[in-house]
């Protein structure tokens, strides 16, 4: 706990759990509403189109808000995820946008197996962090 401010404690463990899981279910449902993948937003210059929201939409104007609604939220995790220190957002990309397996990780950042899981621990938390930002927090209270 802090002076000034009351900071609960956070579970780093099962944060970098939650934020795992995140990447596979929330982020896949994620690609497939926006039509693209984390990849492509990465890759791809930023998105700034913003569709109005009325009261009376047919079911395909729906389907394209959600559709940049959700390429919105992308470009979100991308933020989130060059906002972190160099190591943690080499992990992040390599797991996360390039698909990479963690041997070809380890030899990326240059350490071990266990050291680079511990490395990597600490880059979903840093993610979380960062994602908690922007109003979508990931973090598991102690």
């Amino acid at each position: 706990m802090g002076v000034l401010f009351q900071f609960q404690p956070i579970n780093k463990q099962a944060t970098a759990a939650n934020v795992r899981q995140f990447f596979k279910r929330d982020v896949e449902k994620l690609e497939q509403l926006a039509g693209s993948s984390l990849s492509d937003i990465y890759h791809s210059p930023s998105f700034d189109g913003v569709a109005s929201h009325t009261n009376y939409l047919n079911n395909t104007e729906t389907q394209v808000l959600k559709a940049i609604d959700a390429r919105k939220e992308l470009c979100l995790i991308v933020q989130a995820i060059t906002a972190c220190t160099e190591t943690s957002r080499t992990i992040l990309i390599s797991k996360y946008i390039n698909h990479l397996p963690m041997f070809r990780i380890e030899q990326l950042i240059g350490y071990g197996s266990s050291q680079t899981k511990v490395k990597q621990r600490t880059a979903l938390f840093e993610f979380a962090d960062h994602y908690a930002t922007y109003g979508r927090d990931l973090r598991v209270k102690a």
